[in-house]
């Protein structure tokens, strides 16, 4: 599946890995996967998207399928989304913007490092010490 979801922080932040070609039937696993996530966490809950593995035009659907398709971040328990990696432009403008419309706290981050230290200012009751690095070490590349 080209969505890996992880708990990067058990818990607290969760990890989500893009990679390759997504179809419309992979985001809905994958919100339904996020949404099984956040329910079995604490608040605030983070989550750190790698798509820096998407390649230009692999995303063959609309804003509006992405609206009716990924809502599970519209929760209540959901803290700061996070988008690592350099996005094919595409993917960038439909995050932005959805973000922006449905009032989800987004920021993007160049590296998972940045994303941690970002989260650590913003959030400070998450326990950094307690991150599964082997997590990372799966997926991001050195």
């Amino acid at each position: 599946m080209p969505i890996i979801h992880h708990w990067l922080l058990p818990g607290r932040i969760i990890y989500v890995h893009w990679s390759c070609q997504l179809t419309i039937n992979d985001l809905t696993a994958a919100n339904q996967r996020t949404k099984t996530l956040l329910e079995s966490g604490e608040a605030p809950i983070h989550l750190i998207r790698n798509d820096s593995q998407l390649r230009p035009g692999t995303t063959p659907f609309s804003i509006n399928q992405l609206v009716t398709t990924v809502n599970a971040i519209r929760n209540p328990v959901m803290g700061w989304a996070i988008t690592i990696g350099n996005s094919p432009g595409h993917v960038t403008i439909a995050t932005n913007l959805y973000c922006k419309v449905m009032h989800i706290r987004h920021h993007r981050a160049a590296s998972i490092d940045e994303a941690i230290r970002f989260l650590q200012q913003a959030d400070p009751t998450l326990r950094m010490d307690l991150i599964d690095h082997s997590v990372l070490q799966q997926y991001e590349q050195k």
